[in-house]
Order: structure tokens, then sequence, then C-alpha cells
């Protein structure tokens, strides 16, 4: 998967809605100078997801943060709208679901559960799922 900066440029500014820069990256807890970058396409490499996180957690306009992310290339569009599907039939995650989602980012992303940098994307990448799910 492949970072699409100009599409991410694109969500973000309707994520900032008709709020300035400063005013997000205040309300997000992401740098308002980072904010400005990404929006000006300036960055080859995407935002992680903890920033990610930050920002679709305050984003205006119906931009969540699985949006961001699929921008961002973290998530394959192609199956997260076959997903998107099958959460919205569903009230909350199931155990069994939360396990699986679980298994497969950290066989995708190859994260080491004995890092805690590691278990902290994770916990981002969970409260991502999850936050889209409630929606």
């Amino acid at each position: 998967m492949i970072f699409d900066k100009e599409r991410f440029s694109e969500l973000l500014n309707k994520a900032k809605g008709d709020r300035s820069i400063n005013n997000f990256g205040r309300i997000s807890q992401v740098d308002p100078g980072y904010i400005s970058r990404l929006l000006r396409c300036q960055n080859d490499t995407p935002p992680s997801a903890a920033i990610i996180s930050k920002l679709g957690s305050k984003a205006h306009n119906n931009v969540s943060d699985i949006d961001l992310m699929i921008a961002a290339g973290y998530i394959d569009e192609s199956s997260e709208s076959n997903q998107n599907d099958t959460l919205h039939e569903e009230k909350s995650l199931s155990r069994e679901k939360t396990e699986y989602v679980i298994r497969e980012l950290v066989k995708k992303y190859n994260i080491d559960l004995t890092d805690p940098r590691d278990v902290e994307t994770l916990e981002d990448l969970i409260k991502i799922v999850h936050r889209n799910n409630q929606k």
C-alpha cells in the first residue's frame, strides 16, 4: 500500500473544516507545522497511527480515522469496504472479532508485542477500529 499524500491532504483539509491549522493542531494535540506540511503534500511518509488517531478524533465533515488510514496506506481500501459492511451490521465488536483484528494487525505490521512502542501502535490501531465501529 502506498501513501496517497494528495488524498490524505484533501481529507485532512476536510477534517480541519473551517478551523485554522493552529486551532486544529491545538485541539488534536498535533503540531500545526506538521499539519501544514501534510496539507501541502510535503511529507513523503505517512503520519503514524497515533497521529492519525489524534487527527481523526477531532475531525469534522464526517472524515474518519479509517478514511485517513486508507489514504496513509495503512489499510487496503478494497478490504476496508467489505469490512465496513460487516462492521455497520454489528453494534459492537465481539470478542472474536477483536481478537481477529489484533491478530491481523500484529501479523500485517510485524508488531513485536514485547516492544512497548509497538504495543502503543497496536493500541492506537485498535482504538481506531473501535471508534469507527461505534459511529
